[in-house]
């Protein structure tokens, strides 16, 4: 499939989505309130960058929900400065081509420094350091909530990006050519420049997209004598083996409705936030503490139960010591009585021998 194909069938894709939109919205009661709302949602994009380097572009952004609290999009952005007619062959070649889908969220920053700062001077001790850490830095400063002045006018936007690539690249004669894959994150922001009096705007958008690429590509070289470039070297589909900047955007936004209107509500929705995040702590508190409580009385009665064995083979050992003790005296109380029951017997006997003797004397 060639890319101008593929372009075309992303084009009729586009249109059949929008003509579908139009269907669905066909039950409102009133045409021009559902012109006005699916106007509003649309957005058109170009990167100034890109018309610096003779790269034509334009994008088409679609809002998913007309919510200013819950503000999310998409953006199809394509480009195309491809094999243009040269009589020689050009020694330097700047080729591009290339289609993009980019979803997005966007948020809008909060209040000051003094209203929200100073509840979170203490660490939460509820959850590790690293998540506080990362808990803090979302809510200090990619929110923008600490700030004196809170930025107000500027939304800003994270977002996962897909893309297809041709390109062909050539400075003095030797150059590279191939197909890419490309998957990514970007971020940025988008500022209002210019407020039209009917609510359209001109919005200057920043932002970047990095992620990974899957590539294959062919060198060549140029060949001046027969006008004609030949290629020496091929590499099949692989991943380049670090990150790659797929686009750098400094680019011009035209909305029906400034991104200044389209997203609001940042004080409420973050003051939502911090309640549901403090009834999350307030539980693990909680939870923290029944577990500490059960853990305690677990610890107790295990202490309990080390003393009364403890206790238990103490007295068994006091009444061992007391039966051998009992077994000794025993023990000696017969041993004296057997000595004094053998001695007496024999003291009568002589008692009585001696006393015949005498007897026989006299006789």
């Amino acid at each position: 499939m060639s890319f101008t194909s593929a372009v075309k069938k992303a084009s009729m894709l586009i249109l059949a989505l929008l003509s579908v939109y139009q269907v669905n919205a066909s039950t409102l009661e009133e045409d021009s309130l559902r012109q006005e709302l699916f106007k509003n949602r649309l957005s058109i994009h170009t990167n100034t960058l890109d018309w610096l380097f003779v790269i034509p572009n334009i994008g088409l952004e679609f809002d998913f929900a007309n919510s200013e609290e819950n503000y999310r999009s998409i953006l199809i952005q394509g480009r195309y400065n491809w094999n243009t007619n040269h009589l020689f062959k050009p020694r330097n070649v700047f080729d591009v081509a290339g289609v993009s889908v980019e979803y997005r969220k966007y948020w809008r920053t909060g209040s000051t420094l003094a209203q929200n700062f100073p509840k979170y001077k203490e660490r939460d001790t509820t959850i590790s350091r690293v998540r506080w850490f990362f808990k803090k830095m979302r809510r200090n400063v990619w929110s923008g909530r600490t700030v004196t002045h809170p930025r107000i006018r500027r939304a800003y936007y994270i977002g996962l990006y897909a893309g297809y690539d041709q390109y062909s690249l050539a400075i003095k004669g030797k150059g590279i050519e191939g197909k890419s894959v490309d998957i990514g994150v970007s971020g940025g922001w988008s500022i209002p420049l210019i407020l039209f009096a009917k609510g359209q705007s001109l919005d200057l958008d920043l932002g970047l997209t990095v992620g990974a690429q899957f590539t294959k590509w062919d060198r060549y070289r140029y060949l001046p004598e027969e006008n004609r470039y030949e290629n020496y070297e091929h590499k099949g589909m692989h991943v380049t083996p670090f990150p790659m900047i797929h686009q750098v955007r400094v680019g011009l936004a035209y909305r029906f409705r400034s991104i200044s209107r389209k997203v609001h509500g940042g004080d409420k929705r973050y003051q939502q936030r911090d309640q549901i995040q403090d009834e999350k702590r307030a539980l693990r508190i909680k939870e923290q503490d029944s577990l500490y409580y059960a853990r305690q009385t677990m610890k107790l009665a295990e202490k309990q139960a080390e003393e009364s064995e403890k206790l238990a083979k103490k007295q068994a050992k006091e009444a061992r010591k007391a039966e051998k003790q009992m077994a000794k005296k025993s023990g000696k109380q017969a041993k004296v009585k057997t000595d004094t029951t053998e001695k007496k017997p024999g003291k009568r006997k002589l008692g009585r021998n001696h006393s015949k003797g005498k007897n026989d004397k006299n006789d």
